[in-house]
């Protein structure tokens, strides 16, 4: 009993000096910003090809669906950066606990 008291007591020091990270999963999420921002780019130039397209089609209703399914797939690039915006700012908030963290005395 005495000694796993002690081994405890050896080890408490230990696990008391080292702090969790304040975003544990921060590599993951420059990761995503990055690929997801390459997406957005490769998407948003793929909208301007078909509304471009569009624009060269003579039937009015054909014209019009093409320009619904561009307005669609904008929506949804739309949605896309919004979720970026709050993942960038999930990372700067992550940055500067770091920061604080780190200019902490220890």
């Amino acid at each position: 009993m005495k000694l796993a008291v002690i081994l405890l007591a050896l080890t408490l020091p230990a696990f008391a000096q080292t702090k969790p990270s304040p975003c544990p999963n921060h590599a993951e999420m420059k990761e995503e910003l990055t690929e997801t921002k390459g997406l957005v780019a490769r998407m948003q130039n793929r909208i301007v090809v078909m509304r471009n397209a569009a624009g060269t089609v003579s039937d009015f209703e054909v014209r019009n669906a093409l320009q619904v399914n561009a307005d669609s797939w904008q929506d949804l690039l739309d949605s896309m950066k919004h979720h970026l915006d709050r993942l960038q700012t999930e990372i700067d908030r992550c940055d500067a606990r770091e920061k604080i963290e780190s200019a902490k005395p220890k």
